[in-house]
């Protein structure tokens, strides 16, 4: 079943990036999203077997609706990611969690904890306005005092 995992796998990604630009064997430049079928043709000159690769292609679509397309369309997500992975996870501290129910203390994983300082020799906690206090803090200054 190594070949249906695959299939699903490449099936799902090509869903997520169709427009990727992807290169077979340095003949042919194609989009992401007919990377599947490509290789479902390369499989088929080869003689190998067809219904793996199928399979793998209606299971990641079948993933694909139930996880993407059908919570768009208004539907409950069936395979949404159990609460206590997100937990695990975030207790190992390693990855990144997009869209996690858990969000990560501050004070953990920081990679540089030490001091910083601005422009002009004040520490960063020692101002009382934002790091770009003249250019988005709403401020207007006008060109030649007018």
């Amino acid at each position: 079943m190594g070949a249906s995992l695959v299939f699903m796998i490449v099936y799902v990604w090509s869903r997520e990036l169709p427009n990727i630009r992807i290169n077979i064997y340095g003949l042919v430049e194609l989009k992401g999203f007919y990377l599947p079928w490509t290789m479902l043709v390369i499989d088929l000159m080869l003689g190998n077997p067809l219904m793996p690769s199928l399979l793998g292609i209606g299971v990641g679509h079948l993933y694909y609706f139930l996880t993407v397309l059908h919570p768009l369309a208004g539907g409950t997500n069936f395979c949404k990611t159990p609460f206590w992975v997100h937990k695990l996870v975030m207790h190992w501290g390693q990855g990144f969690q997009m869209n996690s129910p858990v969000t990560q203390e501050a004070s953990t994983g920081v990679a540089f904890q030490g001091r910083s300082y601005r422009v002009g020799g004040t520490s960063s906690g020692s101002t009382r306005y934002p790091p770009n206090a003249g250019a988005f803090s709403g401020m207007s200054r006008r060109i030649r005092g007018h």
